[in-house]
């Protein structure tokens, strides 16, 4: 019986694997926050102090609105990248999946201002 390993929400792009192994597909959905999970974020604006944004992301943001603590996470700017929204390309790697949790993450170290406009998980 085939089963999904992984999940996307509507607004996320990436690939989902389908297996016949049960406890792989638990493995990787769940994971127990030992998975990494890579996105590659553009946000709406770039994210101004980029180097206090890596250290909230390391030390384990704290999102008022959900009222909870993120494990750390990391965050980086994508090289590379040319054109229009280059400097507001990003890459989040976590190992937990909450809801929506990138899209508050990004906003949070941008005072609020900020938001994610595409999303694709690697």
């Amino acid at each position: 019986e085939l089963c999904i390993a992984g999940r996307l929400d509507r607004w996320t792009t990436g690939l989902l694997l389908l297996t016949n192994d049960g406890r792989f597909a638990r493995r990787v959905t769940d994971g127990g926050g030992s998975v990494e999970k890579e996105y590659r974020v553009a946000a709406r604006l770039p994210i101004d102090d980029l180097g206090a944004a890596v250290a909230a992301f390391a030390g384990g943001l704290y999102l008022p609105d959900n009222q909870r603590t993120c494990r750390p996470a990391k965050l980086s700017q994508v090289a590379g990248v040319a054109g229009e929204g280059a400097d507001r390309t990003y890459l989040v790697t976590l190992c937990e999946g909450k809801r929506h949790q990138v899209k508050c993450m990004v906003n949070a170290v941008s005072g609020g201002a900020n938001r994610v406009v595409a999303l694709h998980r690697s």
